[in-house]
């Protein structure tokens, strides 16, 4: 079933190459429930990358749009946009507006998406996005690469679950704030905005000039907040993250 809806999400378009080792392993569930599908970790789509799970969700839609955008940043890569920053950073959704925190947060998800879940923050998994510098938005890139788009819209199963939101997908959203990981005393370090852009001009590309990003970054940080977290656990990460977010 798995390798059938991969044949229609890119159309067939096999490429021949005995040589390519294995990247991305993909496996869905079935698409209607039966007895051997009733168990809690059966009800889970996957995408993995040498044995590391990247992406765990009962939207199989969720798993197939990660692997198409995976795939484009390895193809295709990201290009600059005029008037936008190309950032790599992990978009959260909290609500209607949009926070980015630090990349590579797909390495907690097994325990951190559900904590998460249940403050009503949702994990997308693009590897980079845009910032708007007119706007203040946060730009979800579309998939890049061809596929067949009516396949993400079809293959998902009605979802309930305290676990899990609904997918992030491409998009334009309000931009809230931006943490990264700061080593402190406190579990919450708010950033000046010089502090703020200093803690992220690594996570900009695209700009050769460092002292114009800092400017950049400075000026965005006067619209939105910077912070920084500390953490020695998915819960404690959680704890902060609810904290400089002002959550209940």
């Amino acid at each position: 079933m798995t390798a059938n809806i991969l044949d229609d999400l890119f159309e067939s378009q096999a490429v021949v190459d005995h040589l390519a080792g294995q990247s991305y392993a993909v496996a869905l569930r079935a698409t209607t429930r039966s007895p051997e599908s009733d168990g809690p970790s059966s009800n889970l789509n996957l995408l993995t990358r040498w044995g590391q799970v990247l992406v765990r969700s009962r939207y199989a839609s969720r798993v197939l749009r990660a692997l198409l955008w995976r795939l484009g940043d390895q193809i295709t890569p990201a290009p600059t946009v005029p008037g936008q920053l190309l950032v790599r950073a992990t978009p959260a959704k909290v609500g209607g507006r949009m926070v980015l925190l630090q990349p590579g947060l797909h390495i907690l998800a097994d325990r951190l998406q559900p904590l998460l879940a249940q403050r009503g923050v949702a994990l997308a998994d693009t590897t980079y996005c845009y910032v708007d510098l007119t706007t203040r938005e946060l730009v979800i890139p579309e998939v890049s690469i061809p596929h067949n788009a009516s396949v993400l819209k079809d293959v998902d199963v009605n979802v309930t679950s305290r676990a899990e939101l609904p997918p992030v997908v491409p998009g334009r959203y309000k931009l809230d704030s931006w943490g990264v990981a700061h080593r402190s005393d406190l579990s919450v370090t708010r950033f000046t905005p010089a502090e703020a852009a200093a803690a992220t001009v690594s996570f900009v590309h695209g700009i050769d000039d460092p002292v114009a990003c800092l400017r950049l970054l400075g000026r965005l940080f006067g619209d939105i907040d910077g912070f920084g977290l500390w953490y020695d656990s998915e819960e404690t990460y959680v704890d902060a993250l609810v904290t400089a977010l002002s959550l209940h």
